[in-house]
């Protein structure tokens, strides 16, 4: 089946040309790596797209960045991240359902949900560092093209509210902090924001499923 993520102009006007040039000065030691980079977009091809999730950038322990968004294998043997921890407390007291026990967000990735971060790479142990034009570049024909969709966002911390000015429909638009503890939680808190429920009722008649195992 066709994928139409990879007919964005990013991958034929250069862009992706000085992003990969620069990935490979680093002798590709970053974060996620180069074989999940654009896990995202095959699991959530743009024809599939009904909601946009975006972060910041990944995880930049190694270990626990794969590509989808807030995600971690699930065989890693370490403590949840305490992003992902805020996320699952914001499912439970939304949804009323139990702590799940796996850390992949996979199943939500393959009901359209788009786990973009909005620099897709970084150094290992070094956040925010790749935040490149390229990657700008990048994320906005994400954002145009979903848009188009008429998916709803989510744009979660001050990287992603960065893009808000890009999408189309407003009307469909939750901001919240980021779920990092360390985040603000002031008039956009993460905690509290009931983004689950909010993305359903916006989404009407088709919700996604959020229940994970």
């Amino acid at each position: 089946m066709k994928n139409f993520w990879y007919e964005l102009d990013f991958w034929t006007n250069g862009a992706w040309d000085m992003a990969d040039w620069r990935l490979k000065q680093l002798e590709d030691n970053f974060c996620p790596g180069r074989g999940c980079l654009w896990l995202p977009m095959e699991l959530t091809p743009l024809e599939n797209v009904r909601v946009v999730i975006m972060g910041q950038d990944p995880y930049p322990n190694p270990c626990l960045a794969m590509g989808l968004a807030f995600s971690v294998p699930n065989l890693v043997r370490q403590a949840i991240p305490p992003t992902l921890r805020t996320i699952f407390n914001e499912y439970v007291n939304d949804l009323h359902l139990p702590l799940p026990t796996t850390t992949d967000l996979t199943p939500w990735a393959q009901q359209g949900v788009l786990l973009w971060n909005a620099i897709p790479t970084c150094k290992p142990w070094e956040s925010m560092s790749h935040d490149w034009e390229e990657w700008a570049r990048l994320t906005i024909e994400v954002v145009h093209a979903a848009s188009k969709r008429d998916a709803v966002f989510v744009l979660m911390g001050a990287c992603a509210r960065r893009f808000s000015v890009y999408i189309d429909n407003r009307t469909s638009v939750i901001e919240t902090s980021h779920p990092s503890p360390r985040a603000s939680n002031g008039l956009h808190s993460f905690r509290g924001s009931r983004i689950f429920t909010k993305i359903n009722d916006l989404l009407g008649y088709n919700p996604i499923d959020w229940k994970l195992p």
